[in-house]
């Protein structure tokens, strides 16, 4: 209802209604992005959520690629397998990437979109409106959520706001989950360096028995994985060293206090 007291409507729907609505759908956004860790999953139930909203009948989500700073498409609906082929990469040089790069968000009749945009694939799908909301984190763009609808030429004022507020809502889960990805890579890239080296590498814990060896230290070792790992590094000591190895190097010297008030002494 506005000021004059008259009830507005939008699409058959009270402004009372289209509250409860958006409700509804940020509480399905804020389920679905504390459900899993896993950024797929989370991305196609926030998609699930995004598909209630009135007019917008298709859309991805875009997440820049760390490794090679691609705008690569990782959840969508509603697209057909030949348009979502055209446009699931966007190089990070391309007009795409760069006009999300500007960090603000763009909606637009579909026709009047870029003209790189692949026009073979875009006449069949039948897109009217898009939208098209950057994601950006402490002034870096991590994300783009892009929807479109079949239906409407241009994308509601009331949708735009939904949209960009479900930006914000998913913004640092992304933000959280490329940041445990980065480190899965680094953690599987090291793993290989490691596991292909020449050199023997391994790892003992406190009481001396082996966690982890490469390839290059079996072999040095002369045991397979199995045979060595949870065992005592003392399997690979000559018995004739198991003396010298485990006899004390530098033993504790205990010191009688003096008579009187204790002096602090340095060994």
């Amino acid at each position: 209802m506005d000021r004059s007291g008259v009830v507005i409507t939008y699409n058959g729907l009270t402004e009372r209604k289209i509250e409860e609505k958006i409700f509804h759908i940020q509480k399905d956004i804020v389920s679905s992005i504390g459900v899993s860790d896993d950024i797929e999953i989370m991305l196609d139930r926030v998609m699930k959520a995004v598909s209630q909203i009135e007019g917008i009948d298709s859309g991805g989500i875009y997440i820049s690629d760390h490794l090679t700073g691609d705008l690569i498409l990782r959840a969508h609906y509603g697209l057909s397998i030949e348009y979502m082929q055209a446009v699931k990469r966007y190089p990070s040089d391309s007009p795409q990437w760069q006009l999300v790069k500007a960090g603000q968000p763009v909606y637009w009749k579909y026709s009047d979109a870029l003209p790189e945009m692949k026009l073979e694939a875009r006449r069949p799908e039948g897109i009217r409106g898009i939208a098209i909301i950057p994601i950006v984190k402490e002034g870096r763009v991590v994300a783009s959520l892009n929807m479109a609808s079949h239906t409407q030429n241009e994308i509601p004022v009331q949708t735009r706001m939904i949209l960009e507020t479900i930006a914000v809502q998913i913004r640092d889960v992304i933000v959280r989950i490329e940041a445990e990805e980065k480190l899965k890579d680094a953690k599987n890239y090291l793993d290989i360096i490691i596991k292909s080296s020449y050199d023997s590498i391994f790892v003992v814990d406190e009481e001396g028995r082996f966690e982890f060896g490469n390839e290059a230290f079996f072999k040095t070792a002369g045991y397979p994985e199995n045979e060595i790992v949870g065992y005592s590094f003392m399997k690979v000591i000559h018995p004739d060293y198991h003396d010298f190895i485990l006899k004390p190097k530098f033993p504790t010297q205990k010191h009688k206090p003096l008579a009187g008030n204790s002096v602090p002494s340095r060994i």
